[in-house]
């Protein structure tokens, strides 16, 4: 048979078939696991590269309100998966801006922060604005810098950086005297002498993500922008600037000049909050205002009770003693107050463990985690916490008394289950001496019980009290019954800045359990009291406003609160008025009803307290309108050394030397000749120091030296990494 047996061709075929089938198996399992690994791979860099990118988004968010909050204000930030080295503080750029043809110049270093992704792209904070630059060069913008170019004026706000990332977590702090110090040199040399009628401004960038500034600034510059290299430019000429600097669009006003202003000034002040300007002329007059640096004071220190959220979590121990002497009604008045202490906690933030001790000890977690003890529960609803009260019901006492047992105990479910982002608090309860037994005592080298041994057993309870310090846990103890210890409850709870309370009845306990409750839950915070103003011509009232988007600043109608320190932007008014038009420059306080917590953090050097900043989120009604005796118009060469002596809580800027500086000479204020400084007192009956102010400054017309800062308004935060 020439073609061959048919069956053996088959067989034959069969088996090459089989063999191919498997080779194509095998190798597209190769390609699959190849693909795979690639893409697990891809999917991490991925995932890494966010994480960078999410990181100095934090730093942003924070810095921002870190810029806008008065006095030294800080924020935390941690690194998350990023090595130190791979987040670093650094000089990367450069902006010029130059008034006049570069008759007046000022260049500024554009010091950010970076983060370096194991791919080669970097992530970069830079002028406010947050940056991503791939290996290849090409650069995009993920948030826009504060540079813009609004209602004619250039506005530059940058953070100047010192210090370095040396952790996986630093601390942002911003230097109030320098920031103004720097802010007003920057102002000074851009607008005074020549430059003080501006004819033209030109900014220069010089960055190594100037393809994503080019973009950016094509939008929001109305002019063409020009990129040549490293460097990204454009000028805007007379007609791009305000009318503030052009005499044709407006006219100049002396508000010291009796002549013009009705009342008639004195002694550089307006007396009341109502006056005219009148030249007589059928002028217009442009009118604006806005807060000054650090102006914004409207504050106090505030407690908060435990059902409030505006503090940290807390996690507390109740140490119970277990010991024979505490049988019968003193061991059932101790269950029904651990129990009435229970079912005050805050179950949604809050958590709460037991321990019992005698010559030993033993300890139930309430999140399920079996260390000692039976299993409870987590401690999130009714039926958790009756099973933690059914725990303290099964406690039976008898045994010896070791208190220090009872307490490091309690240290480890602490080590065990919080952390350091929550408060730690030990309530530790004995009715007795340590009293640990004959057995205690002979293991521990002591012939039998004796005073040298209770000593001992005194020294290594103290010695947990002192460990708990240490690791920040606050140790409040309770002498219960006829014959406690009091001393050694006295001391421990001093070591770790507790309080020590003294009961005989179960009534007695149980108010004790409850002042406790107060006193851990209790929180004392900065608040930023909601205040507005308003100003009115003719009849009209006008309300400051913000570019962008306000919708997170509370509010009742068009008053917005202009005292929340998360907001980085800038109210300001900006209408027109004419000769002979009735004005009237007022404000009101706003009630609010509900707070929120900011990352703005103050620090007391005289307490050793670390404060956050809270904000109004919810605005409900015009609580009251400042009357005009607490409304102080001030004008250029007025004396203010009267406020050299006017009380200043610690945590806002100093109002003379910070607040005021850029504006005065000495003692008198050195203003243009149209501006005032308008300060609403607001006198809080609650606020034991310091003042209540908000500083505004207002400009009608042009000044007789045609103040441009209007036309370019720089800042500068000067802010130390540690």
């Amino acid at each position: 048979m020439t073609g061959g047996d048919s069956r053996t061709d088959r067989a034959a075929t069969n088996t090459l078939g089989y063999v191919l089938l498997l080779g194509l198996v095998v190798t597209s399992a190769s390609v699959l696991f190849v693909v795979g690994g690639d893409a697990i791979q891809r999917i991490e860099t991925e995932s890494r590269g966010e994480t960078g990118e999410l990181l100095v988004q934090e730093v942003d968010a924070k810095l921002g309100s870190v810029a806008s909050a008065p006095g030294d204000a800080a924020t935390s930030v941690e690194i998350g998966d990023k090595r130190p080295s791979q987040v670093t503080v650094v000089g990367n750029g450069t902006l010029e801006i130059r008034v006049n043809g570069g008759a007046c110049t000022r260049t500024f270093d554009l010091g950010g922060i970076t983060v370096e992704s194991e791919t080669g792209e970097t992530v970069a904070y830079q002028a406010g604005g947050v940056w991503r630059l791939a290996p290849d060069g090409g650069s995009v913008m993920v948030a826009p810098p504060d540079i813009t170019f609004q209602n004619r004026s250039l506005n530059v706000r940058l953070v100047n950086f010192t210090g370095a990332v040396n952790g996986d977590r630093f601390r942002t702090v911003k230097n109030e005297s320098k920031s103004v110090a720097t802010t007003t040199s920057a102002r000074e040399t851009l607008l005074s002498g020549s430059c003080a009628r501006p004819r033209n401004v030109t900014v220069r960038v010089t960055s190594a993500y100037h393809e994503a500034w080019a973009d950016y600034l094509s939008q929001e510059v109305d002019t063409s922008v020009t990129e040549t290299g490293s460097t990204v430019s454009f000028t805007l000429n007379q007609s791009d600037l305000p009318r503030a600097v052009d005499d044709s669009r407006n006219r100049v006003v002396n508000l010291s000049d009796a002549s013009v202003v009705d009342p008639d000034p004195v002694n550089g002040r307006l007396p009341g909050s109502s006056f005219t300007i009148d030249k007589s002329a059928g002028n217009r007059y442009f009118v604006s205002g806005s807060i000054v640096p650090g102006g914004a004071g409207v504050s106090d220190i505030e407690t908060f009770d435990g059902g409030a959220i505006l503090r940290r979590p807390v996690d507390v121990v109740v140490v119970m003693d277990e010991s024979g002497s505490m049988s019968g009604t003193k061991n059932r008045n101790a269950e029904d107050a651990a129990q009435e202490f229970v079912g005050l906690i805050d179950v949604a933030r809050d958590r709460v463990a037991f321990v019992g001790y005698t010559t030993e000890s033993r300890y139930i977690l309430v999140d399920g985690d079996r260390y000692f003890g039976p299993r409870t529960d987590v401690l999130d609803d009714d039926t958790a916490r009756d099973e933690l009260n059914d725990t303290i019901d099964r406690y039976v006492a008898s045994g010896g008394t070791a208190i220090n047992r009872g307490l490091n105990a309690s240290l480890d479910v602490h080590d065990v289950k919080s952390n350091a982002s929550r408060d730690r608090h030990v309530i530790l309860l004995s009715d007795g001496q340590n009293s640990p037994g004959y057995g205690e005592c002979d293991a521990a080298g002591f012939s039998g019980e004796n005073a040298a041994c209770r000593a001992q057993f005194d020294e290594w309870t103290l010695a947990g009290a002192r460990e708990a310090a240490d690791q920040d846990i606050t140790v409040h103890t309770i002498a219960f019954g006829s014959s406690p210890d009091e001393q050694l409850m006295k001391d421990v709870a001093n070591a770790t800045g507790g309080t020590y309370s003294r009961a005989t009845t179960g009534a007695e306990l149980e108010a004790v359990f409850e002042s406790i409750f107060q006193e851990i839950t209790e929180s004392e915070q900065i608040v930023n009291y909601p205040v507005s103003t308003e100003m009115t011509i003719d009849g009209t009232t006008f309300y400051p406003t913000a570019p962008g988007n306000t919708s997170g600043v509370a509010g009742v109608g068009d008053y917005t609160n202009l005292n929340d320190p998360s907001f980085t932007g800038e109210f300001t008014y900006a209408t027109e008025t004419g000769d002979g038009a009735l004005m009237e420059v007022s404000a009101v306080r706003l009630s609010c009803e509900d707070w929120a917590l900011t990352p703005i953090e103050q620090y007391d050097n005289a307490t050793d307290e670390t404060y956050n900043e809270v904000r109004c989120t919810n605005a409900t009604a015009v609580n009251s309108t400042l009357p005009p005796s607490n409304v102080t118009v001030l004008l250029d060469g007025a004396d203010v050394s009267g406020y050299r002596s006017s009380p200043d809580t610690w945590w806002q800027p100093d109002f003379y030397n910070d607040t005021l500086a850029p504006y005065r000479d000495g003692d008198e204020l050195d203003l243009e000749s149209n501006e005032a400084l308008v300060v609403y007192e607001f006198a809080d009956p609650r606020a034991a120091t310091g003042s209540n102010r908000l500083v505004m400054r207002y400009r009608f017309g042009l000044p007789e030296s045609a103040q441009a800062a209007s036309v370019v308004d720089v800042t500068v935060t000067e802010v130390s990494i540690e």
